[in-house]
């Protein structure tokens, strides 16, 4: 009798300690604003074999996990127009691109990388 009547306490207890457990919350800590996973791609020029391997790596990039890679950022010199004009192409046609000069990405990971 005195072994069932410490079983049900243990279980009481139990069940207790469950639900002080689910009622304490830790503080929540505000969201960090972080860049997504992402790699940089530097465009140094307009040619065909740059716009050829840009389309392959498109292609690659369609079977990897978004948790690997969910944007490449194509990255070209202000003074380019002709590799500006190539990566504002690809940007319109893949999804998994984006382009930006040179200066404002540094700009952007400058801010990402302060503590």
């Amino acid at each position: 009798m005195n072994g069932l009547l410490l079983m049900g306490g243990l279980v009481l207890a139990g069940i207790g300690l469950a639900i002080l457990l689910g009622l304490h919350r830790p503080e929540e800590q505000p969201p960090q604003h972080r860049l997504c996973p992402f790699a940089v791609l530097p465009v140094r020029d307009a040619a065909p074999g740059t716009e050829a391997l840009l389309r392959q790596y498109a292609a690659q990039v369609a079977w990897m996990d978004a948790e690997v890679l969910r944007c490449v950022l194509l990255v070209y010199l202000p003074e380019d127009a002709d590799a500006e004009q190539l990566c504002r192409e690809m940007v319109q046609e893949y999804a998994v691109f984006a382009a930006a000069p040179l200066p404002e990405v540094q700009t952007m990971l400058e801010a990402q990388c302060r503590p």
